[in-house]
Parts: C-alpha cells; sequence; structure tokens
C-alpha cells in the first residue's frame, strides 16, 4: 500500500484536509502532519526562535493518522520526514485541499504549494491542491484528486514532481494541463485610523489577472481544474551573469572609501 503525507496551511480542522484523507484512505495508508491552526499565507516560512511541539491524535479523527505541529506547514514536512515517517519516507507528499485558489504569483505566499515545494526539497514527488471559494463542498474535487493522484502514484511518480492543481468553484468540466498565470493587485495598502487615533494599515486590493489562453486563471474561469508543473530550479539568471561578470570585471575592493 503506497503512503501519502498530507499536510495543509488550513489546519487539521479545515473541510479540504478530511474531505481529502477519507478519499486517500480507500487506497493508501495516509499520515497526517499538520498546522494545529490555520497558516495560510505563510509562504516557505519556517520556525526558528521557539521550540515546535508534535501531538499525535488518538483516536484519529478522519482516516489515517493524524500528527498535530504548533508551525507553518514547512515545519510541519520537516517534522514529518524527520520524524515521523523517519522509518520510511513517503511514496507522495499532498498539500490541500486548500480553502481557496492558488494561481498564478500567488504561489510564491502560499503555504499550502509552498509545503509542497519544501517537500521536493528532500527529493519527494508533491502535489499542492486548491479549491476556488464558494457554496460547492470539497466532495467532488477530494474524488477528483483522488483519481489523478491513484494515477500518478500507479505510473510511479519522479521524484522531481511537482504540480499545482486548482479545482474552480463551480462543477468540474474536466481537467487541464496549464501554466501559471500573472495577476496585479490594485490598491494594495488600505491605510485606517483607530479610534486612538493611531494609524493602521490592511493588506488588501483586488488582482487583476492575465487570463491568456492555456494559463491556470483561463482554465477556472472555464469550469476545467488546472493541473500546473513548477520547478525548483532555474532562478539563476545565465544572460545576467554574463552581463555582470563583464561589469564587474577590474573591480577594486581597495578603491572603496575607508577600505
Amino acid at each position: 500500500m503506497p503512503r501519502i503525507l498530507l499536510t495543509n496551511d488550513d489546519g487539521y480542522l479545515a473541510e479540504g484536509l478530511g474531505a481529502l484523507a477519507d478519499e486517500l484512505g480507500r487506497w493508501a495508508e495516509v499520515v497526517v502532519v499538520a498546522p494545529d491552526r490555520e497558516r495560510s499565507g505563510s509562504g516557505r516560512s519556517i520556525t526558528l526562535h521557539h521550540p515546535l511541539r508534535l501531538t499525535e491524535l488518538k483516536p484519529a479523527p478522519r482516516a489515517g493518522s493524524w500528527h498535530l505541529v504548533n508551525g507553518t506547514p514547512t515545519d510541519c514536512i520537516n517534522l514529518a520526514v524527520h520524524f515521523v515517517l523517519a522509518d520510511r519516507p513517503p511514496d507522495l507528499v499532498v498539500s490541500g485541499i486548500n480553502h481557496g485558489l492558488n494561481l498564478g504569483d500567488d504561489v510564491f505566499y502560499s503555504g499550502t504549494v509552498n509545503a509542497a515545494c519544501e517537500a521536493r526539497q528532500f527529493e519527494l514527488p508533491a502535489v499542492a491542491l486548491s479549491q476556488e471559494l464558494g457554496e460547492r463542498d470539497m466532495t467532488d474535487s477530494a474524488r477528483i484528486a483522488s483519481l489523478l493522484l491513484r494515477r500518478l502514484v500507479a505510473e510511479g511518480p519522479r521524484s522531481e514532481l511537482l504540480l499545482n492543481v486548482n479545482f474552480p468553484a463551480a462543477e468540474i468540466r474536466g481537467v487541464q494541463v496549464t501554466r501559471l498565470g500573472r495577476r496585479v493587485y490594485r490598491d494594495v495598502v488600505v491605510a485606517k485610523t483607530d479610534p486612538r487615533g493611531q494609524a493602521y494599515y490592511w493588506l488588501a486590493g483586488k488582482p487583476q489577472w492575465d487570463d491568456a489562453a492555456g494559463n491556470d486563471q483561463e482554465a477556472i474561469l472555464r469550469g476545467f481544474a488546472s493541473v500546473t508543473p513548477l520547478r525548483m530550479s532555474g532562478f539563476t539568471d545565465d544572460v545576467a551573469m554574463e552581463q555582470l561578470a563583464a561589469e564587474l570585471q577590474g573591480l577594486e575592493l581597495d578603491a572603496v572609501p575607508g577600505g
């Protein structure tokens, strides 16, 4: 039976986590290591300045074994790999189902997506799952996710596999492989004054999307689940390296004032 590590950033009580655990538990050994509270927008944050607590829930609230961490999704992956699953690593790491989409540039802020990225640091195949907010529950998304993940496990997922999957709030018409879209927020910071006359600021604003054909936002608008392959490497700008090397050639550090 394949072993699946399941986490999220909405906390262990989230509907999407429970629905997914039940579906995956039909054909896999599910081990849940999730935050003890909501950690949305935590990105790749990791806890360094206070100890972490790992608590096993007995009996487990849903299918699988459940462990809570008083930290971020990244912390959860680290504790799972080094302690909870130290005897045998998982065959697949799954993060979600997140309450709310993680499209385009938002993947850099998402705790859901970055939990999957942390798993890739350990050379584990990983998938992040999210659903658009709306009236529809997580049942259909969890079922379709289970079908997708079972296919990946049967094929023997590559260690470099990293997928970002999003489901629309409306009825799902199908599955489409996409690229990341682009979004720009307008009026991001709202300035207000509290009753004591002190200024405070709220991060807000509405995104403007580039819904070009073939990207994840366009797929969601058309009612399709988007499946976007991501990569961890490739941030280095090779062209800029050559230009920068030429610009810095012959730089004399002893010419710096005070040097």
